[in-house]
């Protein structure tokens, strides 16, 4: 996924980055653009990051959000938000008890 690389790969300070958002891909949407999860809260995800619908209105809509640059985005604008952290993603909370990501994956260089 160009997307990926793009959004997420020019960060020195993370170099695994990429890989993590991959793995967040994986485990939250199976790679799928179009699906919609309803939550037991009542909220709805969306879209290969599975982006929140409390989320939406930061990134232009749900409309948007099935598209997977403007969902790659959204989650970047997340992550960011997020104190550069995947906490928001339940993919990565849930995984990421023993301190290790939720799937092995890393820089290959």
């Amino acid at each position: 996924m160009i997307i990926i690389a793009q959004v997420w790969g020019d960060q020195p300070q993370h170099p695994n980055l990429p890989y993590q958002a991959l793995c967040i891909i994986r485990y939250e949407s199976e790679g799928w653009t179009e699906v919609e999860n309803i939550n037991s809260n009542g909220t709805v995800d969306i879209g290969l990051f599975q982006i929140n619908s409390t989320n939406w209105a930061m990134c232009g809509g749900k409309q948007h959000l099935k598209d997977p640059d403007a969902n790659a985005r959204c989650a970047y604008r997340i992550w960011r938000q997020a104190g550069e952290t995947w906490n928001p993603w339940a993919a990565w909370t849930q995984r990421h008890n023993d301190g290790s990501p939720p799937c092995k994956v890393t820089n290959p260089d």
